[in-house]
């Protein structure tokens, strides 16, 4: 908490983006539900109906 705390001071003192600054893993979700929705229809479309 501490560590965006102190990069958010920093991007509103300088107007950048501190380079330390935590990225959010809201990214690697979004990558992984896809992917896993992306194997899923690979499954549905080559079982036979």
């Amino acid at each position: 908490m501490n560590a965006y705390l102190l990069a958010d001071l920093y991007h509103a003192w300088t107007g950048q983006a501190h380079p330390a600054r935590p990225q959010p893993k809201k990214a690697s979700r979004y990558a992984d539900l896809r992917a896993r929705l992306e194997r899923q229809k690979a499954r549905s479309a080559s079982t036979p109906s």
